[in-house]
């Protein structure tokens, strides 16, 4: 599984709200794992995959983490 991690100079509830937001905005249809993270089946330049986006309060921010479940069949390394 490959993960990002950003830390965010953003309280962890305005963050949790884009997090929601954003699926919400383009149709996509997510799980919630629980409060701060969801899993959502997305398009990411034409390629979908299954991506899990968490979020979790930091010092001195919010540290945002996206790491992909399960890749687009036939997606290259770099693609990852």
């Amino acid at each position: 599984m490959d993960t990002t991690k950003r830390i965010l100079p953003r309280a962890r509830q305005w963050v949790i709200a884009a997090v929601y937001d954003i699926p919400d905005w383009d149709g996509i249809r997510y799980e919630k794992t629980d409060s701060a993270t969801i899993v959502a089946e997305m398009s990411v330049y034409g390629n979908t995959s299954v991506f899990s986006i968490a979020v979790d309060e930091q010092q001195p921010g919010t540290e945002w983490t996206v790491a992909m479940v399960h890749p687009c069949t036939g997606l290259s390394d770099e693609g990852v």
